[in-house]
C-alpha cells in the first residue's frame, strides 16, 4: 500500500502543483489583461483628446476665414460704386443733313418748312403723307383720317 499512498501523494501534489500553477496563469493573464485595457484606456482618451483639438483647431480656422470672407464681402459692398444711371446713348457721328427743296415757276419752299405748316394746320396722329403739287402751288396732306391742303 505503500506505493498506493506515494501515487495518491503524488497525485495529490500534482494537483495543488496545477492548482497553483493555473491559479498564477490566471492570475498573470488578469493582471496582462487589466494593463492591456489600461493601455487601451489611455489610448481612447489620448486618442479623443487629439480629435477633440483637432476640431477645435479647424472650428477656429473655419470661423476665422467666414469672418475674414465677410469682411472682404462688407468692404467690397463699401468700395462698390452706387448703382449708376445709365448715361443717355450719344447720338452715332451725326451724318449730312440733307434738305429737300420743291422749286416751281420761280417758287421754292423746304420741305421740312410743308411738313411743319402740316403739323400746324392739323393734329397729326399716325402717318403723315405729303403730296407736293409744284403746279397747284400746294402741298396735299393725309394724317390719319384727316386729309387737307397747304398752300406754299
Amino acid at each position: 500500500m505503500a506505493t498506493k499512498k506515494n501515487v495518491k501523494e503524488e497525485i495529490k501534489e500534482t494537483i495543488e502543483k496545477v492548482e497553483k500553477t493555473t491559479a498564477e496563469t490566471a492570475k498573470k493573464a488578469t493582471e496582462a489583461a487589466a494593463d492591456t485595457a489600461k493601455k487601451v484606456e489611455k489610448a481612447a482618451v489620448d486618442t479623443t483628446k487629439k480629435v477633440e483639438k483637432a476640431a477645435v483647431d479647424t472650428t477656429k480656422k473655419a470661423t476665422k476665414a467666414v469672418a475674414e470672407t465677410a469682411a472682404k464681402t462688407a468692404e467690397t459692398v463699401k468700395k462698390a460704386p452706387a448703382v449708376k444711371k445709365t448715361a443717355a446713348k450719344k447720338p452715332a457721328a451725326k451724318a449730312a443733313e440733307t434738305e429737300v427743296f420743291v422749286q416751281y415757276q420761280g417758287k421754292e419752299v423746304a420741305l421740312t418748312e410743308l411738313v411743319n405748316r402740316v403739323k400746324a394746320a392739323c393734329e397729326v396722329k399716325g402717318d403723315l403723307k405729303l403730296y407736293v403739287k409744284p403746279e397747284d402751288g400746294a402741298c396735299y396732306y393725309v394724317a390719319g383720317d384727316v386729309t387737307g391742303k397747304v398752300e406754299f
